[in-house]
């Protein structure tokens, strides 16, 4: 246990994303009960294409300034000289936040504890590319990890960092609100929805997550048209916002069963997964796997080679698909899924078991456990 003293905790967050709400005020709530203040200070990001920003009323927003070096965008956040005063502070495991550099430097002038939260690696990028190189070299210097999952431990290990100074937190969202409000939804609710999309009686495939490349619209809608060759009756619902949107306004204006709604967040996008019957994403994996097993619709992806680390929660063939990296073969996971009358039931059951395991909840408590120990460990330098 922490000492009695009451001691503070700082972290340093590049800009405050909706999914992460839940979590902070959780984390927060938990710490104050073991007598340690949390501070949360966080940027804006100007060019938020997704629309997801947050803001918390204890949470501190500091200016930052973003700028391109050699096709490069970095960062640099303005953090006041306070922060030094934290018993801890944790950074996120960003090579473009080069304000990271500093606070970890002056911090170890200062005897202040440093821990890093993240990856591990850049899971979207060439494992030895130079920025993956880098990333290692400094991810060491730190007196505690938190690991987002079980995979990212070991490639800490692998750097090589000591096991007894990494906390895997299971990165999460709040599974068990999404279950409860899908729970809620009537019958006369879905039929409103369905008759406002002009949706037909017919299986209907979801995509809801970030709308840039790696998400892999143009697969998305390519697969999607041989499903609906297949299976005439067959529908999309589309969710989001990003720098691609356009493609999904584009392709949705020129088809009468493809429906884009725009973005919806939190609680917002449940009623349109009360509505489907596979989740499709063949592109990047993150914590949308997380939504699927909350909202009781299946994920069906692909052996992308550069999903985040959340994918290891997502068993083939069990809670989830995960095809053949290619669009016929995609397309025939999506037809055999929805075909099949007993694959999605067994599907769906498995997924919100697991949403009980994976939940926002859990990652607070291992969050804050992780903080506990590393406040009362020893200083490592």
């Amino acid at each position: 246990m922490a000492s009695s003293k009451r001691q503070m905790v700082s972290i340093v967050y590049r800009f405050l994303p909706q999914y992460r709400v839940d979590f902070f005020e959780g984390l927060r709530s938990r710490l104050g009960r073991e007598d340690i203040d949390l501070r949360l200070f966080y940027g804006k990001n100007d060019r938020n294409l997704k629309m997801d920003e947050e803001d918390l009323s204890w949470g501190t927003v500091v200016s930052q300034t973003e700028f391109n070096i050699f096709g490069r965008q970095l960062l640099f956040q303005y953090l006041p000289d306070s922060i030094y005063e934290s018993n801890l502070i944790i950074l996120m495991q960003e090579n473009k936040i080069l304000s990271n550099y500093k606070i970890a430097f002056l911090a170890r002038k200062r005897c202040v504890r440093t821990a890093l939260w993240g990856h591990g690696t850049n899971f979207q990028d060439k494992a030895n590319s130079i920025a993956n190189w880098w990333k290692r070299r400094y991810s060491g210097k730190v007196e505690w990890w938190f690991a987002y999952t079980a995979t990212v431990a070991q490639l800490l290990l692998g750097m090589p960092f000591p096991k007894d100074r990494i906390t895997v937190v299971n990165n999460a969202i709040d599974t068990r609100r999404l279950m409860s409000d899908l729970a809620s939804i009537t019958e006369k609710q879905k039929r409103k929805l369905r008759e406002e999309l002009h949706l037909g009686e017919g299986p209907v495939g979801i995509y809801c997550g970030s709308m840039y490349p790696e998400k892999r619209l143009p697969f998305l809608f390519e697969a999607c048209e041989i499903v609906r060759q297949t299976i005439p009756q067959f529908e999309l619902i589309l969710i989001g916002a990003g720098p691609d949107s356009r493609l999904a306004e584009d392709f949705a204006a020129t088809r009468d069963w493809v429906h884009y709604v725009g973005p919806r967040f939190s609680l917002e996008r449940v009623p349109y997964f009360s509505l489907s019957h596979v989740f499709l994403m063949p592109g990047l994996v993150g914590l949308a796997v997380l939504d699927s097993f909350a909202l009781g619709t299946p994920i069906i992806t692909t052996k992308y080679p550069f999903h985040s680390p959340e994918i290891e929660y997502l068993e083939n063939g069990r809670n989830g698909l995960i095809s053949e990296d290619n669009i016929p073969a995609y397309a025939q996971s999506v037809i055999d899924a929805i075909r099949d009358p007993l694959l999605l039931p067994f599907l769906r059951d498995n997924a919100t078991k697991d949403a009980e395991k994976y939940t926002v909840e859990a990652m607070v408590s291992n969050f804050a456990d992780g903080i506990l120990k590393v406040i009362d460990a020893p200083l490592v330098r």
